[in-house]
């Protein structure tokens, strides 16, 4: 979460104008998870043979059959496919999720020289 406060100043017609505010926003894009290539086409294969209606056990068959390892070198299990999933997915929705910034605390100041240089000259 990050807050920005900020305090603008304008002059009109021999006036100051200021504008305060506090915004407060939330972004994902400095957290983001990053998969290596392997890591895509596994979960890409694993996606493609769970829609095509093959459930764990089968996928991890399917794949220690084609020769395909975990990352750790091991051989899959129904577990193994599972967790690929469910762990994508999750990530997937936490880092395209999108946030409301809200503005807060808006405040306009108006201040008025020739009053205040009238005040100073007398």
């Amino acid at each position: 979460m990050t807050e920005l406060g900020g305090k603008y100043a304008l002059l009109i017609n021999n006036s100051d104008v200021f504008f305060s505010f506090d915004l407060t926003t939330r972004s994902t894009s400095l957290s983001q998870q990053y998969y290596s290539d392997y890591q895509h086409f596994l979960y890409d294969t694993i996606s493609e043979l769970y829609d095509k209606e093959m459930n764990h056990k089968e996928i991890a068959d399917w794949l220690n059959e084609n020769g395909y390892k975990t990352l750790r070198g091991s051989k899959f299990k129904n577990n193994h496919t599972h967790s690929i999933l469910k762990k994508k997915r999750i990530s997937n929705e936490r880092f395209t999720r999108e946030y409301v910034s809200e503005l807060s605390n808006c405040s306009i100041e108006i201040f008025d020289k020739r009053v205040i240089n009238k005040v100073i000259s007398h």
